[in-house]
């Protein structure tokens, strides 16, 4: 079965939300669990979790809202940490991170592995700038999944290429 794609948007991105349909807007962390916990699920439906904003200038990590998607600021960390529970429950196979290169660097391709232990699913983020382009009604293009993600699997799962390895391919 093809898994189901669950867009949400920053709130801080409202060009980009223009083109998916019926996506929530975004502002607090908090948010995120709630409208997973909201949302009906059939039983054992696979689920992808594409987060849609802007990256930090500095660290290329996703602003949702008014915050940075970091796990390492103490607070965030926390908030983040509590998404593991409602991602299992809402059957979440896969965290995508679209925004503007936000598996680019070090730092950014240190957050997607630690979010991918701390939620126990690949995380991805994106090789090069997210264009508006990028997004169709119902998500990110699928076309252009294998070419813009690069994914973080959380430890002990299936290897794949290594971050670094994906990050420097061709685009």
């Amino acid at each position: 079965m093809t898994p189901t794609v669950v867009v949400l948007v920053s709130s801080r991105a409202d060009h980009l939300a223009r083109y998916v349909v019926d996506a929530p807007r975004i502002d607090e962390l908090a948010e995120v669990p709630r409208l997973l916990a909201a949302r009906p699920r059939a039983r054992g439906a696979a689920v992808i979790l594409e987060l849609v904003g802007h990256s930090s200038q500095a660290g290329r990590l996703l602003r949702l809202g008014r915050h940075l998607i970091d796990p390492l600021t103490p607070a965030t960390a926390t908030a983040l940490t509590a998404w593991r529970a409602p991602l299992a429950a809402a059957g979440v196979v896969e965290v995508r991170l679209l925004g503007c290169s936000t598996a680019v660097g070090a730092f950014a391709q240190r957050a997607l592995a630690l979010l991918a232990a701390r939620w126990r699913v690949p995380v991805a983020g994106t090789r090069r700038d997210l264009l508006s382009i990028d997004l169709a009604p119902r998500g990110l293009r699928p076309a252009l999944a294998s070419r813009l993600l690069v994914v973080a699997s959380p430890p002990g799962s299936r290897p794949r290429p290594p971050i670094a390895a994906l990050a420097a391919a061709p685009r």
